[in-house]
């Protein structure tokens, strides 16, 4: 599983709400050390869209999310950055970590995912 999901496991398990894993998540995705601007962020998002084969409106379904924020995701839109909820969605439904989304880090990500991020990179 992606290191998201383990951490917000984690933490319901340690504070048995759902809300204590998300203020966990949020502490992470909103420290600022080593977070990648919003351009870098809005070309993974994109990049993943596009790996999984999907346009932004059923990418935007599978995350519930609109078409217009998922094109706001990948454009760096502020009026559209995103957020932990919608960031953890993407951990949960793609296997892939809130590292990787906001810091770049493939070391969370499954090997066959890292591998084509890297071959695209």
């Amino acid at each position: 599983g992606s290191a998201c999901l383990q951490m917000s496991a984690a933490m319901m398990v340690k504070h048995a709400k759902p809300k204590a894993a998300t203020k966990g998540c949020a502490a992470l995705a909103k420290s600022s050390d080593n977070r990648e601007s919003p351009e870098a962020i809005a070309e993974r998002v994109k990049w993943l869209r596009k790996h999984v084969g999907l346009n932004q409106t059923a990418f935007g379904k599978r995350v519930g999310a609109r078409q217009q924020a998922v094109s706001g995701w990948e454009t760096g839109d502020p009026k559209y950055s995103i957020g932990v909820g919608y960031a953890m969605e993407l951990c949960r439904v793609f296997d892939v970590s809130l590292d990787w989304i906001y810091r770049g880090r493939t070391s969370g990500l499954t090997v066959a995912m890292e591998q084509a991020y890297t071959a695209d990179h």
